[in-house]
Parts: C-alpha cells; sequence; structure tokens
C-alpha cells in the first residue's frame, strides 16, 4: 500500500513537471498623453513686516535729594548731673584699663594673658568709639575694660 501511495505521488510529480506553464499575455500599456510637470505655483512673497524703531530713551530726572539732617538720636535723655557721672567714670576706667595694658606690655605675658590684655584692647576702642553717639554704652564698654584690666594686673603678680 504504501508502495502503490508512493508511485502515484511520484507519477504525479512527474507529469506536473513535464507541463508546461501557460503564459498570460500582458496587455501593452496604453499611450500617455504628455503631461508637463507641474510648475511649483508662485507664492506671493509676505509683505515686508516694518521695523520699529527702538524709542530713544529720555532719562527720567533724579528726585531732588532730601535735605541732609541727622535723624534724632533714640536713646535715653541724660540730666547733666548723669552725663557728668557717666563722663567722669568712662575717663577713670579708660584710664586704668590703658595703664594695665602699659605694664602688660612690660611683662612677658601666658596666652590667657595675651588674650585678656587684647579683650581689654577692643572693649577700650569700643568705649571710645561709642563716646559721642551712646555715652552710658560706652561707660559699660570701658567699665568692662577696667574690671578685666584689673584682673590682668593680678595675674601679673
Amino acid at each position: 500500500m504504501k508502495r502503490s501511495l508512493l508511485l502515484l505521488t511520484a507519477g504525479l510529480l512527474a507529469i506536473a513537471c513535464k507541463k508546461k506553464p501557460q503564459q498570460i499575455p500582458v496587455p501593452a500599456p496604453a499611450p500617455v498623453a504628455a503631461v508637463p510637470a507641474p510648475q511649483p505655483e508662485a507664492k506671493p512673497q509676505p509683505a515686508p513686516v516694518p521695523v520699529k524703531k527702538p524709542q530713544p530713551v529720555v532719562p527720567t530726572p533724579a528726585p531732588a535729594p532730601l535735605p541732609t539732617t541727622a535723624p534724632p538720636q533714640l536713646g535715653e535723655m541724660l540730666s547733666p548731673e548723669r552725663r557728668r557721672q557717666l563722663e567722669t567714670g568712662f575717663d577713670q576706667s579708660i584710664g586704668r584699663a590703658k595703664a594695665a595694658l602699659d605694664q602688660a606690655a612690660k611683662a612677658t605675658l601666658t596666652a590667657d594673658q595675651r588674650n585678656t590684655a587684647a579683650r581689654i584692647r577692643t572693649f577700650v576702642a569700643q568705649a571710645i568709639e561709642a563716646r559721642s553717639k551712646d555715652l552710658p554704652t560706652a561707660a559699660q564698654l570701658a567699665r568692662r575694660a577696667d574690671l578685666l584690666s584689673a584682673d590682668l594686673v593680678k595675674s601679673l603678680r
């Protein structure tokens, strides 16, 4: 059975291979009339955009300067007696602090003593600067310099 099936298949193949394929006639293309190539359409040129010229800059006049009067000082209103006390205390404290610094300049100082001397100089400078603006604060800074200078002199002995 297998053999007969095999022979049948082989025979069919042989017949199929011997058969010539039919050629299908292809019709000739119809003549086409010559059509000119499309020309690109002439686009209308856009109207030129007018360039705006910048307006000249006119400087605005600066406002007139205000009168230069010093603003009022806010602070404690001192009676003449209180002012005299503060000035006297200021002068005495600064004098003692400077004397202690002069004495320390003649000695060999430890690191702590040099640090204290630097702090005294800072308080003295701040007190002198503040004297014309704020006398109570200046007197307090001078007092701090005086207290530190007393400690420095004690440590020098």
